[in-house]
């Protein structure tokens, strides 16, 4: 385990997080009184690690057994760990993807931040991120995007867009030239938005089943 990760994993692991994540160790919680073979284990494993970039796939394992008798209760999530851009570690719940058995290293983190941007590899160098929100670099908005006669529009609940040069929007995607996306709680810096044309994405999670995930 690389140092950079270790640190990480540790403050994830103590709150040091917008929200906790999960907790290694082994104890006695949730063993009922009186009985000494029931435990709660949780482990942390390394699937893919990458220095220069502050970022890790790993597998966090819970096993959960309320008496010696009984089955134990496994339960598995995978997690992008990284720092957002104010330097926080945080736990980004993931699925088991082919690349996590095909590649490793900066591959597979590669093939883990596309699934959760749903683009292409070659997008990823021009992403433009600002929290669980990002401006992926397209060639053009589709045919039959409408243009919309504003600079400033809000996306979800969480986003901005300000000082767009230009707006375009379909049912399905909003789509920029220029600009600023910001973060409302300004909880992360706001991302500038070259004045080539941009798509703007939300990071897909997968349901985590080993603690709760961290605010990326």
């Amino acid at each position: 385990m690389l140092d950079t990760t270790k640190k990480m994993i540790e403050e994830i692991e103590h709150g040091a997080t917008d929200e906790h994540g999960w907790k290694s160790g082994f104890s006695g919680d949730g063993v009922k009184a009186g009985n000494n073979h029931g435990y709660n284990l949780t482990r942390v494993e390394i699937i893919a690690e990458d220095a220069s970039r502050e970022m890790a796939v790993i597998l966090v394992i819970n096993i959960f057994k309320r008496k010696a008798t009984h089955y134990p209760t496994i339960k598995k999530t995978r997690y992008l760990i990284g720092r957002n851009e104010n330097g926080i570690a945080y736990a980004h719940p993931i699925p088991a993807l082919p690349a996590m058995r095909k590649t490793s290293g900066a591959a597979c983190i590669d093939a883990v931040c596309c699934w959760i941007w749903g683009i292409e590899s070659q997008q990823l160098a021009g992403l433009r991120r600002c929290g669980d929100t990002a401006a992926v670099r397209v060639l053009a908005p589709p045919r039959g995007a409408l243009r919309l006669p504003v600079k400033k529009i809000g996306i979800i609940d969480s986003h901005i867009i300000d000082h767009a040069r230009d707006i375009m929007y379909t049912d399905r995607a909003v789509y920029i030239r220029g600009g600023y996306l910001i973060h409302t709680k300004h909880q992360h810096p706001a991302a500038r938005v070259p004045t080539t044309w941009h798509q703007i994405v939300i990071g897909r999670r997968e349901a985590e089943k080993v603690g709760a995930a961290t605010r990326d």
